[in-house]
């Protein structure tokens, strides 16, 4: 099955720093993307995106990227054709996560917002604890309500990245969440923001791709699965990351690399199977590597950010 995209926004400067005159342009994109066991993607347009680099602060993101309305219609069909994206039971990791904020109210009630909600991650195991109230924040009401409505938190439908939007809620939170947000948004306004909703000496908890890792070394930040998501646009680095949050006002930061939240040891072991495969056909079958779909190395890929304000 071959569905048709176009990629409706464009970058002409870094995301992060505005800069526009010290940005690389590196690889020409490719067209077409297999996102599912015989679901493909083809951009129609525009004929040719890249991946560019900022010099001045080292973060990567592509030149053309779909618009929301776009992002929900891959979603859909993430959602339709894929049991392993969208998981029913939460991780041991989110599990981890859930219970540092349980802990966190054992001596006081806390607000916890959580940004970018997609299935609810790990909102259902704290969603019954008397000393927390949770928030949710997303763009899309259908999502709000979906969410929402299973655990019975508050909803906000607000762009992070729209101070106009966020007003009403400066200062309120004691904890903010953010898992697979930050590589979806092409401006670095939403971690000032997110500082913004932040009571003093709140939490921000945050994961998102880490474009320094082992495989991107090797292979090149083209090559990488998390890369080739299409609503992916923005891949930082540890020290980018780092810089950005001190410059937003966090004060106690701490970036760990990670494995993505939602692996489970079956995936891992999975994929450490496919992954010997793919390196079995890239270095002695001479496969091409832009044909040959890559698995999910069983890597410390990502970056965790636990951040104090």
């Amino acid at each position: 099955m071959k569905h048709q995209i176009s990629l409706d926004n464009s970058l002409n400067s870094c995301p992060i720093c505005d800069d526009k005159h010290n940005q690389i342009k590196g690889h020409e994109l490719k067209k077409t993307h297999q996102i599912i066991d015989k679901v493909f993607i083809e951009i129609k347009n525009p004929a040719k995106h890249y991946l560019q680099t900022c010099e001045k602060c080292n973060v990567s993101y592509k030149s053309n990227f779909p618009s929301m309305k776009t992002e929900s219609f891959l979603t859909y069909i993430w959602k339709t054709n894929s049991s392993s994206r969208y998981q029913d039971k939460t991780s041991k990791k989110l599990k981890k996560i859930a219970k540092y904020i349980s802990n966190l109210s054992k001596s006081k009630k806390i607000k916890v917002l959580d940004i970018g909600i997609g299935e609810g991650s790990y909102l259902d195991i704290i969603a019954g604890e008397q000393n927390i109230e949770i928030y949710i924040m997303d763009c899309d009401q259908k999502v709000l309500d979906r969410v929402g409505d299973k655990i019975n938190a508050k909803k906000i439908l607000a762009d992070i990245g729209k101070q106009n939007e966020i007003e009403d809620y400066h200062q309120k939170f004691d904890v903010i969440t953010a898992f697979d947000l930050i590589e979806h948004i092409p401006s670095s306004s939403f971690i000032e923001n997110i500082n913004l909703l932040l009571k003093k000496d709140g939490t921000f908890l945050a994961e998102t791709g880490n474009k320094d890792n082992l495989f991107c070394k090797i292979f090149g930040l083209e090559n990488w699965w998390y890369f080739n998501i299409i609503e992916h646009k923005v891949f930082w680095s540890k020290k980018a990351l780092y810089q950005k949050l001190i410059s937003s006002g966090f004060v106690d930061i701490k970036i760990k690399n990670a494995i993505h939240k939602d692996r489970r040891l079956i995936n891992l072991s999975k994929d450490f199977v496919k992954s010997i495969m793919w390196l079995i056909k890239i270095a002695f079958l001479r496969k091409n590597i832009i044909v040959e779909r890559n698995p999910k190395f069983p890597i410390r890929d990502q970056l965790f950010v636990n951040a104090k304000k």
